[in-house]
């Protein structure tokens, strides 16, 4: 792909929808991409809806000095109980694109790592070594944050917020995704990482893999996917920023 404009004419496969896919959509048209909505995992209720519902309701009643949120999903299933965040209960945030999914729908944002958004980003900056921590999450989220804000002296209620489950693409989606007619795909989480890999295509040599943060990046190697660029910035705007950039470098 060396040599290339930017995006420009570039078919881009975003394997994510809702409005996280939506937004990334936005970013590769402003550039003057092409692209390619084709979720490859989708998010249902948790099968657990009344342990759920009890937490929220346990938040709402302020028995909690702090919720994690880690993923903008989680802040649907917060709106959906109908969730009010007390004054005296902190917010904390994976990264930005979680950030604005909670001020969007009108709640507070008072902690989020610095550098690393990420599991280990948030454990290492965690600003206190005491109190209790509300941790609702995908029900198949890795126990990283939940035992490392523990090991730190948290009192830590994990609750799986909702589930994640793979989509398989059509036979469209899969013949062009083989054939090489996507420039780049564009990977938001280890799940989707996953979700890709599991499609059983390999993936053409052509195809540049850019991955929203050094988690999913993890998450892409581990499913046995190369990763050629990680985002500097986990955003959806730093994320097709990083694949822009990987495509007009010459050497690549």
């Amino acid at each position: 792909m060396a040599g290339t404009n930017g995006l420009s004419g570039l078919r881009v496969l975003i394997p994510r929808g809702g409005d996280l896919g939506t937004r990334l959509a936005s970013a590769v048209s402003a550039r003057d991409g092409v692209p390619v909505i084709a979720p490859a995992i989708e998010f249902i209720d948790a099968s657990n809806s009344q342990a759920v519902a009890d937490a929220c309701a346990r938040l709402s009643a302020g028995e909690f000095d702090w919720v994690a949120i880690t993923s903008a999903t989680t802040v649907g299933t917060l709106v959906h109980h109908g969730v009010q965040i007390p004054e005296q209960t902190r917010v904390a945030v994976v990264g930005p694109a979680t950030g604005d999914a909670m001020l969007a729908a009108g709640f507070p944002v008072h902690f989020m790592p610095s550098t690393a958004f990420s599991a280990v980003g948030m454990i290492e900056e965690w600003p206190v070594a005491s109190g209790s921590v509300l941790l609702p999450q995908s029900a198949i989220a890795e126990p990283t944050l939940a035992e490392g804000l523990a090991g730190r002296g948290l009192d830590v209620t994990t609750v799986a917020a909702y589930d994640t489950i793979a989509v398989d693409w059509d036979d469209d989606v899969r013949r062009q995704w083989g054939n090489g007619a996507f420039a780049t795909v564009l990977l938001t989480s280890a799940s989707v990482a996953r979700a890709v890999a599991g499609q059983g295509v390999t993936v053409p040599e052509q195809t540049v893999i850019a991955c929203i943060g050094q988690s999913t990046a993890s998450g892409a190697r581990a499913a046995g996917l190369p990763v050629h660029v990680v985002a500097e910035t986990s955003t959806a705007e730093g994320l097709v920023d990083a694949a822009q950039k990987y495509l007009q470098t010459p050497t690549n």
